[in-house]
């Protein structure tokens, strides 16, 4: 059985971010990269909520990835030697 950082490492080396993001947000423990990576998968499953609210969904999530990349690249870092 596969745990939910191999499943991460392997979603994040594919560049399946939608995915990514998805078994992340869930995660407890995501430090100060929290906030940005549950953002971002509410607003690539939400656009319509952020854009009433005046925020660019695209941009939300972006930010998201960026977070998510830098908060896990020890993973992606281990996968590539």
């Amino acid at each position: 059985m596969q745990s939910k950082s191999d499943k991460l490492t392997a979603l994040l080396v594919a560049k399946d971010y939608s995915a990514a993001l998805a078994l992340a947000e869930k995660f407890p423990r995501l430090g100060d990269a929290k906030d940005a990576i549950r953002t971002a998968h509410a607003a690539r499953v939400n656009p319509r909520f952020y854009k009433s609210m005046g925020k660019d969904p695209a941009q939300l999530v972006q930010n998201g990835i960026d977070a998510l990349v830098k908060r896990y690249e020890y993973l992606t870092t281990k996968e590539e030697k």
